[in-house]
């Protein structure tokens, strides 16, 4: 009997530490089936237009979107994480609700979001073929000799921020009287389940934008 005992308990730590299947690790945020407890980092980036690539910094800031569910609802949820300088003045938890409607996404309130809120169109078309095939010139992504800008949708077979790039991926614009600024640009770059890049171009030409360093080269 004590030899059965004895078996026993050594056996027991043993079962208990192996699962029924591995546990997951990480999840990023899939746009065309988001999920609660998906979640994807963005590393927050500035540059100026004439100097793009000598300019290009890293500021580091570290944006988490993570999708979140209360009473059947989706929600995208954006907070910093505490080593990044923005935390400091701004550690609450932004949120705006997401759902998803046939090949798109709706982003209805997405003027607190950091990555959405230029984005002047609540729907983000996920399957919809692309329109226009676009180019980077230094900041910005030109459709022939224009800015890309409007309701279209493009693709770039490569884009650039610092030493990571995307390539391959739709993109959407902005309005080009968005907030009355006319000389303003703004783009998502995506897929059909990822947010790749959000990149913002000030009147003054200064740069901001965020890129997922787990999704990009």
């Amino acid at each position: 009997m004590k030899n059965l005992t004895y078996l026993l308990l050594l056996l027991l730590p043993v079962s208990a530490c192996r699962p029924d299947s591995p546990a997951p690790t990480h999840y990023e945020v899939d746009l065309f089936s988001p999920a609660p407890g998906q979640r994807t980092l963005y590393l927050g980036y500035t540059t100026t237009c004439d100097r793009y690539k000598q300019d290009f910094r890293l500021d580091g800031d570290t944006l988490v979107l993570e999708i979140a569910e209360e009473n059947g609802q989706l929600y995208a949820t954006e907070h910093f994480t505490p080593g990044s300088p923005r935390h400091a003045v701004l550690s609450d938890t932004l949120r705006y609700q997401i759902s998803r409607t046939g090949e798109d996404l709706l982003i209805p309130f997405r003027n607190s979001s950091f990555l959405f809120f230029f984005y002047d169109n609540d729907t983000l078309h996920l399957t919809k073929g692309p329109e226009v095939d676009l180019v980077q010139e230094n900041c910005l992504l030109m459709a022939g000799d224009n800015r890309f800008e409007g309701i279209e949708t493009g693709i770039c077979q490569k884009f650039e921020a610092g030493p990571l790039q995307v390539r391959n991926k739709k993109v959407v614009s902005c309005e080009p009287d968005w907030m009355g600024f006319l000389s303003i640009s703004g783009y998502l770059i995506y897929d059909s389940q990822a947010l790749y890049v959000s990149h913002f171009v000030y009147p003054s030409d200064t740069v901001q934008g965020w890129i997922s360093p787990a999704l990009a080269r």
